[in-house]
């Protein structure tokens, strides 16, 4: 049979007057309902059967929930600048913190100053700020404490400076004796400044 594109009422009219045609496109309409009744089907009272779905968040790993916490700290993250004629500063401010339980920092402190008094409060701003955290991962013990690390830097130079004191502190740690589990903090570091 041929279909003529050029005139499509005769190209219905062909179809119909093709009855295994159009028999086939009943059989395809009448499968498709069946089919569509098979896959939704309706409950006698006429309503739709609900279902309880519980979806879970997938706990990260200790060090990928760093970098996660991580990258919300340097999100909210500010250089101060303590006066437009002065020239930038470098600092570094440790912020000691906890979790509660909607997962945001809570008993925030400081307890490394760096001396100055806009980078203090810059930081304990920015970790105030960081909002809701990922799901702690199982391993942290309850009452888990963080340390956040903030290097304010006004060079390069003054942030690999800063790092090399961090990664000093780190080697003397873990050549030490095995620090007490219930005091050991969660270290987090962050950077920013006129280099960044």
């Amino acid at each position: 049979m041929a279909f003529s594109l050029s005139n499509p009422q005769i190209a219905v009219a062909n179809l119909l007057a093709d009855r295994p045609v159009l028999e086939i496109v009943m059989n395809i309409l009448k499968l498709s309902t069946i089919a569509l009744v098979v896959i939704f089907p309706a409950s006698s009272s006429g309503q739709s059967e609900v279902r309880d779905v519980t979806v879970k968040a997938a706990l990260l790993s200790p060090a990928r929930w760093a970098v996660e916490v991580n990258r919300k700290l340097e999100r909210v993250l500010i250089y101060p600048y303590l006066f437009s004629n002065e020239l930038p500063r470098t600092g570094m401010v440790s912020v000691r913190f906890h979790a509660d339980d909607m997962n945001r920092p809570s008993m925030m402190a400081i307890s490394r100053t760096s001396g100055i008094r806009a980078f203090d409060k810059a930081a304990m701003m920015a970790v105030s700020r960081i909002g809701a955290m990922p799901l702690l991962p199982a391993t942290f013990r309850q009452n888990q404490a963080f340390v956040a690390n903030i290097i304010y830097a006004a060079s390069e130079g003054d942030y690999d400076q800063q790092v090399a004191v961090l990664r000093k502190e780190a080697k003397t740690l873990a050549e030490g004796p095995a620090p007490d589990p219930n005091t050991t903090a969660f270290v987090i570091t962050s950077h920013v400044g006129v280099a960044s």
